[in-house]
């Protein structure tokens, strides 16, 4: 991802805070994860109706493919999307396969990798899992979580497919040290915030999702379609406050895509729910205080999108619209300041366009959406 232009990562080696990414200046870190982009893992989104994307269930070790859609075609996969990065863990053999890694290091690192690959008639199996603990360089930083896949694939014809995974990280330490000064940094590189100590801030996660995918596949034209759930139990003790969220979410995507000799149109339609229990209190010496918060959160996302694709010797003409409706509702239980319950409905028309020309040595291309033009010339 290094290496593909417009791509930009930044890792904060810190886990209780998380990655900042970025596609083509599209994307940044929100309260609770990346905005802007999308993020799928085997075909189950990590971006959240609401719009923000948690990483920490990924593993990279884990990771056996990764694409990046760019330009009107990421349309296709969410309002606003600056772009979507698509992983799969899936990695099936002919004949059975067991890998175990071991690894160790400073500062307290040690990390063990297992998985095995293996048929059974028209099943192909694939199972993966992993346990990571560090103290960290600096005092309170110590970080441990465990991880778990599984995928299947289940060869129903010649010309139809399915699919099924399931993911599971338990994190139940991630402290989070805090900033320090300027002279605090040179003095005592290794030390943590003493408020962040105090209040004991860090974050406490498990996250369980899965996904079932039908593919139908024939000369003309491809369908897909994805059902998929996600829960998600977070404690989030801050410097300031104490944060509890419960979260189920869950969806569903279809898509057909036609081919034609020049040209390849496609469809579809993206449904989804999230709902979030959410409490707040204020962080009393690393203890749960006086309650400050206490609301169900619902987020409703529907769209409908399509695209269309030519490609005529060394040029190709890409067009995309997408139409979102997405609905937040907010039920508040916590009466102390009166009754803050209410709902807003968001809309919008998503149209763009983009042409490109191979030239061998390079691409030129320029992409035109609501955003304006932006011409880029890459080697």
């Amino acid at each position: 991802m290094y290496d593909v232009p417009g791509v930009w990562i930044n890792n904060r080696e810190n886990p209780a805070l998380g990655e900042r990414i970025s596609i083509r200046g599209m994307g940044w870190r929100a309260a609770f994860g990346v905005r802007g982009i999308q993020i799928y893992m085997d075909g189950v989104p990590l971006t959240m109706p609401d719009g923000q994307t948690v990483t920490s269930v990924v593993d990279p070790a884990f990771i056996s493919a990764m694409e990046i859609i760019r330009g009107p075609s990421s349309s296709m996969w969410g309002n606003a999307s600056g772009g979507v990065i698509m992983l799969r863990t899936d990695r099936y053999t002919a004949r059975p396969v067991v890998r175990v890694r071991g690894l160790t290091g400073s500062d307290g690192l040690y990390k063990t990798d297992a998985e095995a690959t293996f048929r059974s008639g028209s099943m192909s199996y694939h199972l993966w899992g992993s346990h990571l603990r560090q103290d960290g360089f600096r005092d309170h930083s110590r970080f441990i979580t465990t991880r778990l896949g599984a995928n299947a694939r289940w060869l129903v014809s010649e010309r139809s497919l399915m699919s099924f995974t399931t993911t599971l990280i338990n994190s139940p330490t991630s402290f989070n040290p805090g900033s320090l000064t300027k002279e605090q940094a040179s003095d005592e590189p290794r030390s943590a915030n003493p408020f962040n100590v105090n209040q004991r801030a860090g974050k406490m996660n498990t996250q369980a999702q899965m996904g079932i995918t039908y593919r139908y596949q024939n000369d003309d034209y491809e369908v897909n379609t994805t059902g998929y759930s996600v829960m998600r139990d977070l404690e989030n003790p801050l410097s300031f406050a104490w944060i509890k969220v419960d979260r189920i979410a869950y969806g569903l995507r279809s898509n057909v895509e036609r081919q034609f000799e020049y040209l390849s149109v496609a469809g579809g339609i993206d449904l989804s729910r999230q709902i979030d229990a959410r409490k707040n209190w204020g962080n009393s010496g690393g203890e749960q205080g006086d309650l400050r918060l206490d609301q169900k959160e619902i987020v409703l996302n529907t769209a409908v999108f399509s695209a269309v694709r030519g490609n005529y010797e060394n040029i190709t003409l890409s067009t995309a619209l997408r139409r979102d409706w997405i609905r937040f509702e907010s039920n508040d239980s916590f009466l102390a300041d009166g009754d803050n319950s209410g709902s807003r409905l968001f809309q919008a028309w998503s149209p763009s366009a983009g042409l490109s020309v191979d030239l061998g040595l390079a691409v030129l291309f320029v992409n035109q959406d609501r955003g304006g033009w932006r011409p880029r010339f890459f080697p």
